[in-house]
């Protein structure tokens, strides 16, 4: 894995412990959870994306 393949990983985690604590919050909905992590999964690229996919939702 490259440095930038790393980063990548990293800001896509950072990004979707956000989405899973403002979920969890209440704050936003499934739907709105699926869409930034479509946007989220566009933007970064992530590599382990496909392994560890949330996009059926957050894991309780």
């Amino acid at each position: 894995m490259t440095r930038e393949q790393f980063d990548r990983e990293a800001r896509y985690g950072t990004a979707m412990t956000a989405a899973r604590s403002m979920h969890g919050r209440g704050i936003i909905n499934d739907r709105d959870y699926r869409k930034i992590e479509t946007i989220m999964r566009g933007k970064y690229q992530p590599i382990f994306s496909d392994l560890t996919s949330e996009i059926n939702g957050p894991n309780p």
